[in-house]
């Protein structure tokens, strides 16, 4: 967060006549920001795959159903299980895509 950005951004913006919150507003929160967006897509990733993205809605657990599906058809475990498995996989793209697409608006040019 903001431990990232070099302590000199800050004094660069005082030494312009900018106040502390001028500073803090225009200079380093927005770095601040930049550098948090990996971070915080590794987190949500982490979450999806650790948690069941329903669940938070108080629906029943992908894997509760995958339980369910494999109940009643034996026959398909494999492909029960490779499809909840695909699903899993397309949050974290998902989650991935957006993330990067977040960085690439917030890129400065160098």
């Amino acid at each position: 967060g903001v431990n990232a950005v070099d302590s000199g951004q800050a004094e660069a913006a005082r030494s312009v006549g900018m106040a502390f919150g001028q500073s803090l507003r225009l200079i380093v929160l927005p770095q601040a920001f930049r550098a948090v967006i990996p971070p915080l897509a590794s987190v949500f990733i982490a979450l999806a795959k650790n948690t069941s993205l329903v669940a938070g809605f108080g629906i029943a657990d992908a894997t509760y159903r995958m339980r369910g599906l494999i109940n009643n058809n034996p026959g398909d475990v494999y492909a029960i299980f490779v499809g909840v498995a695909l699903g899993y996989v397309l949050i974290v793209a998902v989650i991935s895509l957006a993330a990067r697409g977040l960085e690439r608006q917030l890129e400065v040019a160098r």
